[in-house]
């Protein structure tokens, strides 16, 4: 009887999420957050989804839009506490230009997204088009994707309240490669770059044409430790923070990298 009281829960819980919602007003103390984060043309990147709730939620639904040209939705990954949780329905959609997305616990259960901020309830899966122009590319939670479209909104535990939360937009965006160590930005990490590195630095030699890459230990400056952290590299094996690929650089970082390192 037990399991049955908790399906109906859980079915009338659904139908609530698929409803429109008429709530005045976003509230402050529920937020859904996408998480911007920055990614080179034609990587793969997750953005987190985050949730902060001031009560205890047992059901949520949302859809996300991207612009289908820069973006591919590729899958929707668990966080942490949705494994922790592992919820009795998800229900997730997949289109040209985003996603919706349907959660359930069971109501009268001990299932439910405890009080708290920060809680990472999803990743989104994204593959970034090869011809995606550099900037960010937007991704907006919205209620305007799916068919039906899904409500933006959490249901709280028990007491079943709609709660219409506060959105918090993310982006994507598209940046420059760098291959971190290169110092001299041709496409290679040899001894080349270490005294490339030490002529600008204490010799008035050529400006570093990509000053991230030269930031070997990736301690958001370039000093004589990128010098010893590109020989430890070279012949102690000690890579440190080199990975010898071609990585994202950071847009709105203290550092800046004009010219492209890597593709």
């Amino acid at each position: 009887m037990h399991w049955l009281i908790a399906l109906l829960h859980s079915l009338l819980l659904l139908g609530s999420l698929l409803l429109p919602t008429t709530l005045g007003g976003q509230d402050p103390d529920h937020v859904m957050e996408l998480v911007s984060t920055g990614a080179l043309r034609g990587e793969t990147v997750r953005v987190p989804l985050l949730f902060d709730n001031a009560l205890d939620i047992s059901g949520y639904s949302l859809s996300v839009r991207n612009v289908p040209t820069d973006l591919l939705v590729l899958e929707v990954e668990p966080g942490d506490i949705t494994i922790e949780l592992d919820p009795c329905f998800v229900s997730v959609d997949i289109f040209p230009e985003g996603l919706s997305l349907g959660v359930v616990y069971f109501q009268a259960g001990s299932g439910h997204l405890p009080i708290g901020e920060q809680w990472e309830v999803h990743r989104i899966v994204y593959q970034v088009d090869s011809e995606t122009p550099l900037g960010p590319s937007p991704i907006t939670i919205t209620d305007d994707v799916g068919n039906p479209p899904h409500s933006t909104v959490m249901v709280t535990w028990l007491t079943g309240i709609v709660i219409e939360p506060t959105l918090i937009d993310g982006s994507v965006e598209i940046v420059e490669g760098m291959l971190r160590g290169d110092t001299n930005s041709d496409g290679t990490i040899d001894l080349a770059d270490p005294i490339f590195l030490t002529l600008w630095l204490f010799q008035g030699g050529d400006v570093v044409p990509c000053i991230e890459a030269a930031d070997a230990n990736d301690d958001e400056s370039v000093d004589l430790g990128d010098v010893v952290t590109s020989l430890n590299y070279l012949f102690l094996s000690s890579p440190g923070a080199l990975s010898g690929v071609c990585e994202a650089t950071t847009p709105t970082g203290p550092l800046s990298c004009v010219i492209p390192d890597c593709l």
